[in-house]
């Protein structure tokens, strides 16, 4: 029987439903992206749920989040690959995904 419980996430399983808790949401958007020192960069975090909150974890200099839409912009100041932890979170559950960022001349 199809759960009718609103607020549930719920998962099939050889003909049963099992309540599950609430799933963290997925981040969408690439893995990857390319900038250069000085100009505008913008990089927009995708989520699976549209009510999450954002963050960016070691961005590269002159580059900052905005946690409630997932904006990430500004000019990078400084050459270089930099791995940024992108999350999305959902209340009490928090997606993640390694964003790579080359930022060249």
């Amino acid at each position: 029987k199809n759960p009718e419980k609103s607020g549930d996430n719920y998962m099939a399983f050889d003909n049963y439903w099992i309540a599950t808790s609430r799933l963290a949401p997925l981040i969408l958007s690439s893995g990857s992206s390319q900038a250069k020192v000085g100009e505008d960069f913008k990089y927009q975090i995708e989520s699976s749920d549209t009510s999450s909150r954002y963050m960016a974890f070691d961005l590269p200099p002159g580059l900052s989040c905005d946690p409630a839409t997932g904006l990430i912009a500004g000019k990078p100041e400084k050459s270089g690959s930099y791995d940024v932890m992108l999350t999305a979170a959902l209340k009490d559950v928090i997606g993640s995904k390694m964003l790579n960022i080359n930022v060249g001349q």
